[in-house]
């Protein structure tokens, strides 16, 4: 059996899923020279240089990563985009 669906809405088209992920890919990316900036700038003003810079790269890769992960995979959904009940709810 095939899944219905709304005959009023359309799957969407290839340009809005192609939006949708590069700005993720944009963001990501941002996110590593921004932090590997701050590291940078930090590193100029201490005299610690690459140290700060190396360390904010790293910073940026991690707090990438989770946005990237909880952009995809967003909290509370379950299969399907339903949301889930919480291990402490009772029934």
């Amino acid at each position: 059996m095939t899944p219905r669906r709304d005959p009023g809405r359309r799957p969407p088209s290839w340009v809005v899923e192609f939006g949708k992920y590069s700005s993720l890919g944009i963001e990501f990316a941002f996110t590593f020279l921004a932090f590997g900036a701050l590291g940078y700038l930090a590193d100029k003003w201490a005299g610690t240089y690459p140290f700060l810079m190396i360390l904010g790269i790293f910073l940026g890769a991690a707090a990438g990563f989770v946005k990237l992960y909880y952009s995809v995979f967003p909290p509370g959904k379950g299969k399907g985009g339903r949301k889930t009940k919480g291990k402490d709810s009772s029934p």
